[in-house]
C-alpha cells in the first residue's frame, strides 16, 4: 500500500501564482463557519492563566464564541455578502448566552448560524459564483475534520463504541462521491488559486481515499490497530485539513513546508527527473545530435579542405541561405529568443512538477492516522528520494502548521 498512486509524467503546469483575494476570502469564510458551527462551548478552555492576558484560545466559552463569530463576519464583508448588523447583534448574543449555559441556548446558537449559512449560499451563489464555489470549498475542507469529532461526541449506548463510529465517519467524509465534489470544485477554482496547491490537494485526496478503503473496508478485515478515538488521536487528520486550508487560501507557500535539507534533496530530485524525462522521451534527439557532432568530428579535416579550396562557392550558399532565412523572419536573435523561452518554459514546467511531487510527501498525514501494512512491519518510513521516485508519499516529518 502506498499513501498516494504513482506520479504521473510531466504535463502541462500552469504558471504559478497566488489565489485571488476574494477567493481566499470565501474559503476562510466556508472554513470558519463551519469550525464554529462545530465548536462546542462544554470543550472550550476556562480561562487564562492568572496574571496574563487571555489569548484567543484561553477566552471565556461564550467570549471565544463571539470573537469566532466577528472573524466570520469579517470575512464575509471582505467577500461582498456582509451580514446585516443587527443579525449579528443577536448571534452575538446568543453566543454569550451559549457560553454560559450551553444546555439551554446553545442549539438556539447554532440554528442562527444555520440561517446565516443558508442565506450566504444564496447570495454568493447568485451574484458571485466563484466565491460560491470557494465557500462551499472551505465549509468542505473544516467538515472533514468537523464530522468526524462530532462522531466522538455521540453517546456509544446509542450507536457503537467511539472507534466504530469514527471508521464510519472517515468512511464517509473519503467516500468517493465527497471527494470527487471537493475535486470538481478545486478543478473549477483552477484559474484563481495557486496551481501547485491545486494538484497537491487533489492528490492528498486520492491517497486519502485510497488508504481509508484498503484499511477501513465496509466488508473485511479492518487495519486500524493504532486508531485512537480522541482529539489527540486523530491530530493528523486536523491537521491534514489544515494544511489544505494554508495552501488554497495562500495563507502559506508551497515551499513553506519545506526545510533547508528538503530543499537541498530537491536539486537532485530535479535532477533525477530532467535525466528520466531525456532518458524516456528524448533519446531520439539527443543520438541524433551525437551522430551529428561525431559525423562533423570525423569529416572536420575534409570540410576545412573544401572550404580552402572553394570559398567562393561557400560565400554564395551562406549568402543565400542567409537571405531566404532572413525573408522568412528568421534571425539569430529570433531563433535564440525562441530556444530561450523554450528552455524557460520546459524547467518551469519540470522544478512545478517536481516541487510538487516533494511538498506532497512533505505534508500528507495519512501515514500517521492509518499506517499501511508495510509501515507497520517496517516500522519506519521510506526515504524521500525513494518516495518521489516511486510515488509513495510515506511521510518522514510532519510539519505543523499554525492556526
Amino acid at each position: 500500500m502506498s499513501d498516494a498512486p504513482p506520479s504521473t509524467e510531466a504535463t502541462a503546469f500552469a504558471t504559478r501564482r497566488s489565489t485571488d483575494e476574494e477567493i481566499s476570502c470565501a474559503i476562510d469564510l466556508g472554513w470558519r463557519l463551519a469550525e464554529l458551527y462545530g465548536l462546542r462551548a462544554a470543550e472550550l478552555p476556562g480561562d487564562a492563566s492568572e496574571g496574563l492576558l487571555p489569548a484567543r484560545g484561553r477566552l471565556p466559552a461564550g467570549q471565544r464564541l463571539q470573537v469566532e463569530l466577528y472573524a466570520a463576519a469579517g470575512d464575509a464583508e471582505r467577500v461582498g455578502a456582509p451580514i446585516d448588523p443587527q443579525r449579528l447583534q443577536e448571534l452575538l448574543e446568543l453566543a454569550e448566552q451559549a457560553g454560559s449555559s450551553p444546555s439551554e441556548h446553545e442549539e438556539a446558537f447554532r440554528a442562527g448560524l444555520a440561517a446565516w449559512h443558508v442565506d450566504l449560499e444564496k447570495f454568493l451563489w447568485a451574484k458571485h459564483e466563484a466565491r460560491g464555489k470557494a465557500y462551499e470549498l472551505g465549509n468542505s475542507l473544516s467538515d472533514t475534520w468537523n464530522r468526524v469529532v462530532r462522531a466522538l461526541r455521540e453517546p456509544a449506548e446509542m450507536d457503537a463504541d467511539a472507534k466504530t463510529r469514527v471508521i464510519a465517519e472517515l468512511r464517509t467524509v473519503f467516500a468517493k462521491d465527497r471527494t470527487e465534489r471537493v475535486k470538481v470544485l478545486l478543478d473549477e477554482l483552477q484559474a484563481r488559486i495557486d496551481p501547485a496547491a491545486v494538484r497537491i490537494v487533489q492528490r492528498h485526496l486520492d491517497a486519502w481515499r485510497e488508504r481509508v478503503e484498503k484499511c477501513l473496508p465496509v466488508n473485511g478485515k479492518i487495519f486500524a490497530d493504532k486508531l485512537e478515538p480522541s482529539q489527540k488521536g486523530l491530530e493528523p487528520l486536523r491537521r491534514q485539513a489544515l494544511i489544505w486550508r494554508q495552501l488554497l487560501s495562500g495563507d502559506k507557500e508551497p515551499e513553506a513546508y519545506m526545510d533547508r535539507g528538503e530543499r537541498t534533496r530537491l536539486r537532485g530530485t530535479l535532477a533525477r527527473r530532467i535525466w528520466d524525462d531525456y532518458r524516456r522521451r528524448h533519446w531520439k534527439r539527443v543520438l541524433l545530435v551525437a551522430c551529428a557532432v561525431a559525423v562533423a568530428a570525423v569529416f572536420f579535416v575534409w570540410l576545412v579542405s573544401w572550404y580552402d579550396d572553394h570559398k567562393t562557392l561557400a560565400t554564395v550558399i551562406v549568402g543565400f541561405v542567409g537571405s531566404v532565412a532572413g525573408a522568412v523572419g528568421l534571425s539569430t536573435a529570433s531563433v535564440t529568443a525562441a530556444l530561450r523561452k523554450s528552455v524557460t518554459t520546459w524547467s518551469e514546467l519540470m522544478w512545478n512538477t517536481t516541487l510538487t511531487d516533494v511538498i506532497c510527501a512533505e505534508t500528507i498525514s495519512v501515514g500517521e492516522l492509518l499506517p499501511a501494512a508495510e509501515e507497520l512491519a517496517q516500522g519506519n518510513r521510506s526515504q524521500l528520494a525513494n518516495a518521489v521516485t516511486h510515488g509513495r508519499f510515506h511521510v518522514r516529518r510532519a510539519p505543523e502548521p499554525q492556526p
